[in-house]
């Protein structure tokens, strides 16, 4: 029998004072989805750490920015298990939507460039279809 593995992937739709959500776009190296747009965030690095807490580091990490009151609320999830570059595999998906202190983005090595556009704007640019549905469903929110 498989060993199952387990993914737990945080994700932010980080906001400016303008109600812009922030996009970056994955370099041209990327060993998954190069040259595509992406949401900041990443993987749960460790067990003892928090969604929230993974999320904002990541944030940082990526983008060099801080978040409002250091705040992220959980927005969307999604499950899937099944073969994820090949391996049995649970992957979970937590979007959190939280709003930056500054728009000073510094980009680490992973990215290319970025981007604030609208939500709408958005769901044009991204072409990943988990980040799709959330994008989605925070528009509905808004």
């Amino acid at each position: 029998m498989d060993t199952v593995k387990k993914l737990i992937i945080v994700k932010a739709l980080v906001f400016n004072t303008k109600d812009e959500v922030l996009l970056v776009r994955r370099g041209e190296t990327a060993p998954r989805r190069p040259l595509q747009w992406d949401l900041p965030g990443g993987f749960m690095d460790d067990d003892d750490e928090s969604y929230q807490h993974a999320c904002m580091r990541e944030v940082q990490e990526e983008t060099g920015l801080s978040l409002e009151n250091n705040h992220l609320e959980l927005a969307f999830t999604e499950s899937k298990h099944g073969d994820f570059h090949g391996a049995v595999t649970d992957v979970s998906w937590l979007y959190f939507t939280g709003v930056a202190i500054t728009t000073k983005v510094k980009l680490s090595y992973e990215h290319n460039t970025f981007e604030w556009v609208t939500l709408s704007k958005a769901q044009q640019m991204i072409t990943y279809d988990t980040q799709l549905r959330a994008l989605a469903y925070v528009a509905k929110l808004k």
